[in-house]
């Protein structure tokens, strides 16, 4: 067997398929072995060397996501085919040394062939993790890449996990000019030298993704707000938006607008797909609780939605505190700001001594076009776009945050730059998008 660059595999490494009907077991009584998948999503945080800027994330999180039986990422929606996906573990003897898993996600072909006018058949790799040895890397990387040609793939792009609604990109600490920081809620960190695996196993860089952290107390970017705030009260004036946040009351249909707002803003960005309506709601009853809703917000023209700005509190601040456990949760009512925990308890409780301080953004788009009768009316012509990114700036400070995450804006995306640019404000983080022809 040779890796995918051609380089022999070691054979002291033994690659086990995990067999396509297990089921994780996040709860386990304390007599039961972990199964093959439970050992899959317990090795990103007892398999690696230690790292302080790794958050560990929640282990019942990331089981769901490999759960083949019941994410309906993987199910038939309609007459959308749901993904097919193949993991392994990799094994030195009795240790596990790393993991991979391999996607075919029919929506994103079929999306992206409709866009584009021709035939795709790219597959994903992805929930790859591994000790810094290049043949472990060789050996999972060329086992996704033999996996994906036989179902007809004719590129590997990735990591995706298992898609670029969730955790995308590869993050890559050598190439940011600032100290590193720890990921936000759904970023992705991984050890650095995952690229250089990627890179030696013949892929190369496909995009670069950019992070941006904002320091609402900043003098520099209250000047900044200062100087555009009446032209920006005017535009809202002369064109007769309303931006409004969500209504919990009315919360299914307002996360079928934002849905569809996300998705038809979005689409021509590169590498984006759309979900599935059931892989939607699935999302939005997992977050019902989670969802902040003055970090939601909406632009309406003339009664009808046409913009979304959507951001969440960094929850990863509270997964470190529960040790990316479930049995952490009493954690969970030290922190006085959660969406649930203000429920339960709107004037506090004596338990909570801390917040979470940071919010991340993590869609925000305006529709490309409207009709108004028979007169198309452009929104860079309306400029709504400055209108909703000032507006958001403006909330979340509002909302009693500290800073604000933007994240995972492409390189070439210089319009959701520029913003951050007026203010003096450089990315802190980078991720990169790895891929090679199959």
């Amino acid at each position: 067997m040779v890796g995918p660059a051609g380089s022999p595999v070691n054979l002291g490494i033994r690659l086990e398929r995990i067999a396509a009907g297990a089921r994780p077991r996040p709860l386990r009584l304390p007599w039961q072995r972990p199964n093959a998948l439970d050992e899959f999503v317990a090795f990103a945080r007892e398999g690696l060397p230690p790292d302080s800027l790794r958050t560990p994330l929640l282990d019942a999180e990331q089981a769901d996501l490999v759960d083949r039986g019941a994410h309906p990422f993987y199910k038939r929606d309609g007459d959308v085919p749901g993904a097919e996906a193949e993991f392994w573990l990799a094994r030195r003897g009795s240790q596990v040394v790393g993991r991979i898993g391999a996607i075919v996600n029919h929506q994103h072909n079929r999306f992206e062939s409709e866009k584009t006018g021709r035939p795709v058949s790219t597959g994903f790799f992805g929930f790859y993790e591994a000790l810094p040895d290049q043949a472990i890397a060789d050996a999972l990387l060329g086992a996704a890449a033999d996996w994906l040609r036989e179902r007809g793939m004719t590129e590997m792009v990735g990591p995706a996990s298992p898609s670029h609604n969730y955790y995308y990109g590869s993050r890559d600490t050598r190439d940011e000019a600032a100290p590193p920081t720890t990921s936000k809620f759904l970023e992705v960190y991984n050890p650095a030298y995952y690229n250089e695996q990627y890179r030696a196993c013949g892929l190369r860089e496909v995009h670069r993704l950019f992070g941006y952290d904002v320091d609402l107390l900043d003098a520099r970017v209250a000047r900044v707000s200062e100087r555009f705030d009446r032209t920006i009260q005017q535009t809202i004036a002369a064109t007769g938006m309303r931006i409004r946040r969500l209504d919990l009351a009315d919360f299914d249909a307002e996360i079928t607008r934002a849905s569809e707002l996300i998705n038809q803003s979005l689409a021509q960005n590169w590498g984006f797909s759309p979900m599935t309506r059931a892989e939607l709601a699935y999302m939005a009853k997992q977050m019902r609780w989670l969802i902040d809703p003055n970090l939601v917000l909406f632009v309406e023209l003339e009664g009808e939605p046409v913009g979304i700005s959507l951001a969440m509190p960094d929850y990863n601040q509270m997964f470190a505190a529960m040790g990316g456990r479930l049995s952490g949760w009493p954690e969970v009512f030290r922190f006085n700001n959660l969406p649930l925990v203000q429920w339960i308890w709107p004037g506090g409780h004596p338990w909570a001594d801390r917040a979470i301080d940071t919010a991340r953004v993590i869609a925000l788009g305006v529709l490309p076009t409207v009709w108004r009768g028979r007169r198309e009316v452009r929104r860079e012509l309306l400029r709504l776009g400055p209108a909703l990114v000032y507006e958001t700036f403006t909330n979340v400070r509002r909302a009693g945050y500290r800073w604000m995450t933007a994240s995972w804006i492409l390189e070439s995306n210089k319009p959701m730059q520029a913003p951050f640019e007026i203010a003096g404000i450089e990315p802190v983080r980078v991720w990169k998008i790895w891929g090679r022809d199959l």
